[in-house]
């Protein structure tokens, strides 16, 4: 078959811009201590939610959830993978073959290179595998093999070989000194117009759109092929890559993502022709990519010299600090003038499309942020300041604001809750003022309006006291505490504002303030709307039309109203776990608008687009990779007999970007949570039917 080529070039690189980097896609990186291999990772392929990778110690295998090892027979690295139908194709030293998935779950090595002789294969590496015209081709630098009707056909051409790519059922490789060529019956042919390439090393190919290639060498850039002709791409990013070292290329969605040996990957849009770089400096684990694969899911997989990462190219998260700049725990965030300002333990940043930026003499522990007018209103460690036109400026004396809350059905009144307690504020005109509140001289972390004179006030550290102001606020006229005896620990309490009732949240649970009887009681309406989620603390706001919640497995969702439990979406914990912020100023959620919602982490804050969130969840029923009673493997989908003081153990997986959720129950009596290797003993004598579930489904086997 012939390579089309009809479309007219078009494509002419004449400069260049540099892309904000604000928004690259989320990367997850794993390591030797993970997948338990080598270092080295090789060729690479994704299929049907299974990753498979070349490692210099065998074969890879992803589920998921789990990793499995698998060593060819004489113990050489793997540099090459290809799936194709239910084998997984390898290519090795010497060596080339393939793996089928056995009734246990296991695969299985079958060699194809016995066929050959030793002289055929002798010294020969197989770096790369395709697939075309129902034929396997195993490409080494210096012979092709191609496998066609369980018989092996032998090619050795008089150059070396470099990269290859299947274009319309046709096979097209790189002859180092030559230029492309394509293969046709039984043998290789140039392809007229790609002589000028023969003096590069061609590492790459990939088809753009039809009848156009991309060429990536190593040190020489990137080429276009199409209408018989190769153009050189021209510009800065073609410099970077001469640079940096191409080595792989993948594309999607009019972004070419170019994997590079000194500096991490690239992603290159070709509309406008900018570029972002994800790299060891904002979140890829190492700089050297081997290979690269884009999965049904749109997620890219990197091979690299020492990991396996993989970006989530269709997220509907991102990071407001990819570079990983050293801000500390986010304990507030505001938006103000398509900017974004963090409070953190280490200062005030501003945030926007360029980067991360430190505001000049707001050093030192931050708690609270809040947008009065044109001025940012800042709670500090050492006082209170206002950001206003970049300038950081002295406020009041009052330290550690903790809250600053406008009082109800006032004009420029506010009253800050800090480490003294409580001062008022006042704005006329563009002027403040401010005085202490007397009577209150211990930390106030939070206020809670009942009225325009009569507010809730929670302790830093513990309990929580109702007060009514003086008509001035000079004065707190009237202290109550003794609601705090209602509450089984004094030193966990979280004061909300639930439409209009005054609510609290401590040790798990939720309890509101009934004003006829003036007593604490459990918020009954608010534990019904909640429903299983009860035990889940706000993030955000209640005033917000969305909701933020967490519960009491750290697991975040969120809902566009507080009554409509069906809109409830989940977020993966990959992207929060291990970085919400803990202690005194507790965890923080903002709402930005219809779509858009901030999550504070330690030294970053997540970005979720909760309109594409619920997606990316399909409801996915857990697999059962493996099965084994007391150590030894069982096939997968067979009655299993076994005694009450045997060990059932399983390893269960469900696709990679799902929300891990995994729950099983033993005949529907309890439902229990599952880190994905279950094991079960002392199991009832009679039959028992073990079942299995998400947080989107259930299934049995």
């Amino acid at each position: 078959k012939k390579l089309l080529i009809g479309i007219k070039l078009i494509f002419l690189l004449i400069s260049l811009n540099f892309y904000p980097q604000i928004k690259l896609p989320p990367v997850n990186n794993f390591n030797i201590k993970d997948y338990k291999g080598g270092n080295q990772n090789w060729g690479i392929e994704s299929v049907d939610g299974e990753v498979y990778i070349g490692n210099n110690e065998g074969l890879l295998e992803f589920d998921g959830l789990n990793w499995y090892l698998h060593e060819l027979p004489n113990k050489t690295i793997v540099r090459s993978v290809k799936v194709i139908g239910n084998k997984i194709y390898t290519g090795s030293y010497e060596e080339f073959g393939y793996w089928e998935r056995l009734k246990t779950g296991e695969l299985k090595y079958t060699s194809l290179s016995e066929q050959l002789t030793l002289e055929d294969v002798d010294s020969q590496t197989i770096w790369d595998i395709y697939y075309f015209d129902n034929k396997i081709v195993f490409k080494s630098f210096w012979r092709i093999y191609i496998l066609s009707n369980e018989k092996v056909e032998l090619i050795s051409p008089d150059c070396t070989l470099m990269a290859g790519c299947v274009v319309n059922d046709s096979f097209i490789v790189f002859g180092k000194g030559v230029g492309l060529f394509e293969y046709k019956n039984g043998k290789l042919d140039i392809i007229p117009g790609t002589e000028v390439l023969a003096p590069y090393k061609v590492q790459s190919i990939i088809l753009l759109e039809e009848g156009k290639l991309l060429i990536g060498t190593d040190l020489n850039g990137c080429f276009e092929y199409s209408n018989g002709k190769v153009i050189r791409w021209e510009g800065g990013f073609n410099d970077l890559l001469k640079e940096h070292e191409l080595n792989a290329l993948s594309y999607l969605d009019d972004i070419v993502y170019v994997g590079t040996i000194k500096n991490g990957l690239y992603l290159y849009h070709l509309k406008n022709r900018t570029y972002q770089n994800i790299n060891i400096k904002n979140g890829l684990q190492n700089n050297t990519v081997l290979d690269s694969y884009i999965d049904k899911s749109n997620i890219l997989w990197l091979a690299l010299d020492n990991g396996v990462s993989s970006v989530n190219l269709d997220s509907f998260v991102y990071y407001l600090n990819p570079f990983k700049e050293n801000i500390g725990a986010v304990y507030d965030m505001v938006t103000f003038k398509n900017e974004v300002y963090l409070a953190t333990n280490t200062g005030v940043y501003r945030v926007n499309d360029t980067g991360v930026f430190f505001i000049k003499g707001s050093q030192g522990h931050t708690w609270s942020l809040t947008v009065v007018g044109n001025q940012i209103i800042c709670g500090h460690n050492s006082k209170t300041f206002v950001i206003e036109n970049g300038k950081f400026t002295f406020l009041s004396a009052s330290s550690g604001g903790y809250v600053f809350q406008r009082i109800p059905e006032s004009n420029g009144k506010y009253i800050q809750g800090n480490y003294g307690g409580l001062t008022f504020f006042e704005k006329n005109n563009n002027t403040w003022r401010s005085m202490n509140i007397g009577k209150l001289n211990f930390p106030i972390k939070n206020i809670v309006f009942e009225s325009s004179h009569i507010a809730w006030v929670a302790h830093a550290q513990k309990g929580i006291y109702k007060i009514m102001f003086s008509d001035n606020y000079e004065e707190v006229i009237r202290i109550d505490e003794k609601f705090n005896k209602e509450f089984d620990n004094i030193f966990d309490i979280r004061l909300f504002n639930v439409d209009r009732n005054i609510s609290f949240y401590s040790s798990g649970n939720w309890y509101v303030y009934n004003s006829i009887e003036d007593r604490i009681e459990s918020f009954e309406s608010l534990n019904k709307m909640l429903g299983e989620d009860q035990h889940s603390i706000v993030l955000n706001e209640f005033l917000d039309e969305k909701l933020v919640l967490k519960d009491d497995e750290n697991t975040i969702f969120i809902r566009n109203k507080l009554q409509d439990s069906n809109s409830q979406k989940f977020l993966q914990k990959k992207y929060y776990d291990n970085k919400l912020v803990r202690g005194e100023g507790g965890q923080k959620a903002i709402i930005v608008n219809d779509s858009l919602v901030y999550i504070a982490l330690y030294n970053d804050v997540l970005v979720v687009n909760t309109n594409n969130l619920e997606s990316k969840f399909p409801s996915e029923m857990p697999k059962v990779s493996r099965l084994r009673v007391n150590g030894n493997l069982q096939e997968l989908n067979s009655e299993l007999y076994i005694k009450s003081s045997d060990t059932l153990q399983l390893d269960l997986s469900i696709p990679y970007y799902s929300n891990y959720s995994i729950e099983y129950s033993l005949d529907n009596k309890k439902w229990l949570s599952s880190s994905g290797n279950l094991s079960i003993t002392d199991i009832d004598s009679g039959e028992t039917n073990l079942m299995l579930r998400t947080s989107f489904g259930s299934n049995e086997f």
